[in-house]
């Protein structure tokens, strides 16, 4: 890594740890991953997954092989799913996409580096990334 690489990573991690955020924003942070969290939504998503995961390739690279419609299609809809359940959360609460989605990127990289377990986090990661959903 160049250094102004390494500068650059590490004022960006000092920004992360110098950002406080209110207590409304904090609730608000936390109420979306309850929401994410809740049961019956995670088993919706499981219940898709069972449905359509074997469709896509296992044993290749994302990148060498075609993608027929049908799987980004399918990834279309995966996405949905956080989507309408992130939408729900706003209405209920009266917070903004953007603002929700920048605090929320933030809010997982911190629980990941304090141990969260993984599953949301990819899980919400793979919506937003086809190749990654692959």
């Amino acid at each position: 890594m160049a250094a102004s690489e390494s500068s650059d990573a590490a004022s960006d991690a000092s920004a992360v740890e110098d950002r406080k955020r209110t207590p409304n924003e904090m609730a608000a942070l936390k109420g979306l991953l309850q929401y994410l969290r809740d049961e019956e939504f995670q088993m919706e998503v499981a219940h898709w997954a069972f449905q359509h995961c074997n469709k896509f390739p296992r044993t290749m690279d994302p990148e060498d092989w075609e993608h027929p419609l049908e799987l980004t299609t399918l990834h279309k809809e995966y996405r949905e799913l956080f989507e309408s359940r992130a939408e729900a959360f706003m209405t209920d609460t009266g917070f903004s996409k953007d603002k929700i989605l920048a605090e929320t990127k933030e809010l997982f990289e911190e629980e990941r580096e304090f141990g969260e377990p993984r599953g949301l986090f990819d899980a919400i990661t793979a919506s937003e990334d086809y190749l990654a959903f692959c």
